[in-house]
């Protein structure tokens, strides 16, 4: 009996993750070299050498999630099936944060450590999110405040709402 209610509960959270996703189990999944064209991992080598990351395939397109092992910051790309770049997620340091976006940590939450993530899409828009416990925390390119927080996806390893 316990065992058929694990089950039960399991199922129903796998549901419920997919549910929130809006998406089935494989329009996002881990991605071998061989499920990645040619032209897509030519294209991150030769923006990022020496550089591995963790691929991913959602839906049409591919995601790639590395750290530059300079700076120790996280970056996502995500690439269409030709090697374009759709967008690019990159993780700031605090004092890269835009000076609206600190003020907002500082009087919103003072003394929690919060990562600001820069979002540049395919059209040069930009924006920024921060995840903070639950929620996710979205700020236009002037890091102006732009929507109410939303839930953070769990089965995201960098909890990115992308």
């Amino acid at each position: 009996m316990k065992k058929a209610l694990l089950f039960a509960i399991l199922l129903l959270s796998i549901n419920f993750s997919i549910a929130q996703e809006g998406k089935t189990p494989a329009d996002k999944t881990q991605a071998s070299s061989g499920q990645v064209p040619n032209v897509v991992i030519e294209r991150f080598n030769r923006e990022y050498p020496g550089v591995s990351g963790n691929w991913s395939v959602d839906g049409e397109n591919f995601k790639v999630q590395f750290t530059d092992p300079q700076s120790h910051l996280g970056h996502i790309i995500v690439y269409d099936s030709n090697g374009e770049v759709l967008r690019r997620e990159s993780e700031l340091d605090g004092p890269k944060n835009p000076n609206a976006i600190n003020d907002y940590f500082k009087k919103n939450y003072p003394g929690e450590q919060l990562k600001t993530w820069q979002v540049e899409e395919k059209n040069g828009d930009v924006s920024y999110y921060a995840n903070r416990k639950e929620e996710v925390l979205r700020f236009n390119k002037d890091g102006k405040p732009t929507a109410a927080a939303v839930p953070v996806k769990e089965n995201n390893p960098q909890k990115s709402s992308r």
